[in-house]
C-alpha cells in the first residue's frame, strides 16, 4: 500500500519473521490454529442453518465439487481430525513420521497439539 509517499506491505517470510511486530517468529501465521478453525466450523454450521441445503459453494476451491455449508464444515472437521488421528498403519500426521511418537508405548497415546508444518 502506498500512503503519503511511503510503501507498506505484509509479506510472507518462511521461518522467523523479519519483524518483531508479530513476536519475531512465524507463530502468528501457523498452518493450523484449532481455535480459529473451531470458530470457522461453528460459523459455517450457523450459516447452513440459515441458508439451508440450496446454498452451495465449491469445496475444495478449484475442485469443481459443490456442497452446502454444513458439508463444508464437516469436511474441515474431517481434515483436522485426520491430522491428529491414527491412520491404518497407526501413524499420526502430526508426528511427521517419527517412529518413537507413533510406535513407542510411552509416547504413542499422547497427542501433541502444537502448530505443525508439513
Amino acid at each position: 500500500m502506498h500512503v503519503n509517499g511511503q510503501d507498506f506491505s505484509v509479506e510472507y517470510w518462511p521461518g522467523d519473521s523479519k519483524s518483531g511486530m508479530f513476536g519475531g517468529n512465524s507463530n502468528w501465521r501457523g498452518p493450523i490454529w484449532l481455535a480459529t478453525n473451531f470458530l470457522l466450523i461453528e460459523s459455517l454450521q450457523r450459516f447452513h442453518q440459515y441458508y439451508g441445503n440450496d446454498f452451495e459453494v465449491e469445496c475444495p476451491t478449484g475442485s469443481g465439487d459443490f456442497m452446502h455449508l454444513g458439508r463444508v464444515a464437516e469436511e474441515i472437521q474431517h481434515r483436522i481430525i485426520h491430522i491428529f488421528g491414527r491412520d491404518m498403519d497407526g501413524r499420526r500426521a502430526t508426528n511427521a513420521g517419527n517412529t518413537k511418537l507413533d510406535r513407542d508405548p510411552h509416547f504413542r497415546d499422547y497427542v501433541w497439539f502444537h502448530e505443525v508444518r508439513f
